[in-house]
């Protein structure tokens, strides 16, 4: 059995791509809302972009991954 890891990386193209979806959405007040376990809680600008950047990221890395280990295109 394999246990590498293997780790896709983003690139600066990619990290901008994700702050402007991010900023998009956050301007367009589309999505600002999240539930929690306290019910509906609009997040303040730094919980948003914090949120919405970091799952974007992860998107795109996984998307790199697939592209480079399992030779998918988007």
């Amino acid at each position: 059995m394999n246990s590498e890891i293997v780790v896709s990386k983003v690139s600066k193209e990619q990290y901008l791509e994700a702050l402007g979806f991010t900023i998009y959405a956050y301007l367009s007040g589309k999505i600002t809302k999240y539930s929690g376990m306290g019910g509906q809680k609009t997040r303040t600008l730094g919980e948003f972009i914090e949120n919405m950047v970091y799952g974007k990221i992860g998107e795109l890395a996984f998307k790199n991954f697939l592209k480079k280990n399992l030779i998918l295109k988007y």
